[in-house]
């Protein structure tokens, strides 16, 4: 369980009267191990001095001084160079870590506040799921997929493999729907309904992938957020990180061309059933179709799949459409190696959580309490539970 747990809207002097101990039993637990190259495996804490990745010292100016733009450019930082959760929460580490070793000077209040945030925005990065940039393959029809949906309007045709889910479907709800349609590639990314908050489909009880795409339309109050915040799978909550098509990674393909796609040296990886490789081919297709994907893994139980769509605040959803896959199948979807680093399982998702946290509390262990008034201070909650049996994206 996170050292974070349950630990709510404490009074400032508790609250670091408890970061001490917090802090060592972090360390005590396992969760100091040396930072890993290797994908899956969790990046250590970077303590205040440690080796780490290179904070620029701008931008520890920014966040003390509340610059603007500074949480901004923290975000840059912290998605810079490789996007792997364990390269995301490394940094994050880091960072927070030399938010504490240049403390001096700075009131009780703001650091807190910085590290709430810099902690809080990361572990939305390590432990939710990303969207990834999609193409789809001109001749693409779904082959082990147990549902294909093709969201749109009355006027329109469904995609080879698909069918076509129109406003007032009764399997699927929320307010006002309406279709939209871009003018593009004849696919199942040419059109689709906004507005959607809840799926309801019938399929046999089992592990199944779960991808739901949507376009980049241009317009800020449909792409802000056009899956939500929030995915709850038959109840369990996936957070969703980075919705902005400006930071969906790169790339994905919907193809039945299998390794012939990528070359050579593409492949299957691991038991989650992808094919991975360069994607090249389908580079120019990616951008002009402008389309995304997001991944997750959900159990049905009692013959149905649940999916609800939440925390769009003044946005709304915008959906093009829905492939379900078995788990223990082979996926048509294609992944870049970026995008495959992404999709780290929820085990190590919670490792790297914990790590974040625990560099939290280094810092706040060395925070005297009388230099801050004993405000309630919001901590950042874990997103993930370990008792959760269902993975974002595996």
């Amino acid at each position: 369980m996170s050292i974070w747990h349950g630990i709510r809207s404490l009074p400032l002097a508790a609250l670091l009267t408890v970061a001490v101990p917090l802090a060592v039993q972090a360390q005590q637990g396992g969760q100091s191990q040396p930072a890993s190259n290797q994908p899956g495996q969790p990046a250590g804490n970077q303590p205040a001095g440690a080796e780490g990745p290179e904070v620029p010292k701008e931008l520890i100016d920014k966040l003390l001084g509340g610059a603007p733009g500074a949480m901004t450019d923290a975000t840059k930082f912290l998605v810079s160079g490789e996007r792997r959760p364990e390269d995301v929460a490394r940094r994050a580490t880091a960072l927070i870590s030399q938010i504490g070793a240049r403390r001096a000077g700075v009131g009780t209040e703001t650091l807190l506040r910085v590290i709430d945030r810099v902690a809080s925005d990361a572990i939305g990065m390590v432990a939710g799921s990303q969207i990834v940039r999609l193409a789809v393959d001109k001749d693409y029809v779904p082959r082990n997929a147990v549902l294909a949906w093709d969201f749109g309007s009355a006027d329109t045709g469904a995609s080879r493999g698909f069918e076509k889910v129109r406003p007032g479907d009764p399997r699927i709800g929320g307010a006002d729907l309406s279709a939209l349609r871009r003018p593009g590639d004849d696919n199942v990314l040419q059109d689709g309904i906004t507005g959607v908050e809840r799926i309801e489909a019938d399929v046999p009880d089992g592990d199944y992938r779960i991808i739901l795409m949507t376009q980049n339309l241009g317009d800020s109050a449909l792409m802000a957020n056009p899956f939500g915040s929030e995915i709850v799978l038959n109840g369990v909550s996936v957070p969703v990180s980075q919705p902005n098509p400006t930071n969906w990674v790169p790339g994905s393909v919907f193809s039945n061309r299998g390794v012939q796609a990528v070359g050579s040296q593409g492949g299957p990886v691991g038991t989650q059933g992808f094919t991975t490789g360069n994607l090249g081919e389908f580079n120019q297709t990616i951008q002009r179709q402008q389309g995304g994907a997001i991944i997750l893994n959900a159990r049905a139980r009692g013959g149905k799949l649940i999916i609800e769509l939440k925390g769009f605040q003044n946005a709304r959803s915008y959906l093009t459409g829905l492939v379900v896959e078995p788990a223990n199948q082979p996926s048509d979807l294609i992944l870049s190696r970026e995008a495959f680093q992404v999709l780290t399982p929820v085990e190590v998702r919670l490792a790297l959580e914990e790590n974040i946290l625990a560099s939290a509390a280094n810092v706040l262990a060395q925070v005297n309490p009388a230099e801050g008034d004993p405000e309630l201070v919001e901590l950042p909650e874990p997103i993930l539970d370990p008792e959760e049996n269902a993975s974002t994206s595996s």
